[in-house]
């Protein structure tokens, strides 16, 4: 009896002392691995270029038959979070009423794709897009599927966000897809001296 016990005894220690180095092990490489994840990267540099004081410009266009509304506004942009998110906090003039509206923009390091994150006084709902970057370009381009203001349909957007220099950008949405899509909104971002 005594014998098993010991045998027992043993197996169990020389099973717990590999299971616990294993431990160590993985919990080092997860640490590791789970640090540069959360970190931010490159990825997160190329939005700092949008960081600062902007005056903004746009034009939405309801009906292409007819002339766009138009209005001005400005937003304060700038890192957030240990620099992994840009939070573009704004405010626009929209029928002799003021709107504020507040977007993110981040890059996923688990998933390798950047987001958009878009809320305004204009509804109450939120949306969501996944998108690139291309370098070349300098250019974000986002797309999503949302419904539409009335909560019926779905429709597919984009967006495109494009760097003209260090001190203007763009941002171009559309709505539908391939040959049925159509340029619904354009915001112009003018630095701010």
């Amino acid at each position: 009896m005594i014998k098993y016990i010991l045998s027992f005894g043993l197996t169990f220690f020389m099973l717990s002392s590999v299971c616990i180095f294993a431990q160590e092990e993985m919990d080092s490489h997860s640490l590791e691995a789970m640090t540069k994840l959360a970190n931010p990267n490159e990825n997160h540099d190329y939005l700092k270029q949008m960081a600062g004081n902007w005056a903004v410009e746009w034009s939405h266009i309801y009906d292409p038959d007819l002339d766009p509304l138009t209005g001005k506004g400005e937003s304060k942009n700038e890192m957030v979070l240990g620099g992994r998110f840009l939070q573009l906090s704004g405010t626009t003039q929209f029928m002799k009423e003021k709107k504020g509206i507040l977007q993110f923009i981040g890059y996923d390091n688990r998933l390798e794709y950047y987001f958009l994150i878009g809320m305004d006084e204009f509804g109450t709902y939120a949306i969501f897009a996944e998108g690139e970057y291309i370098k070349e370009e300098n250019q974000w381009v986002f797309v999503g599927v949302d419904l539409d203001p009335t909560g019926t349909e779905d429709f597919p957007f984009r967006i495109e966000l494009t760097m003209l220099g260090k001190d203007t950008f763009t941002m171009d949405s559309y709505f539908g897809e391939d040959d049925e899509e159509i340029k619904a909104m354009s915001v112009k971002y003018t630095r701010k001296k």
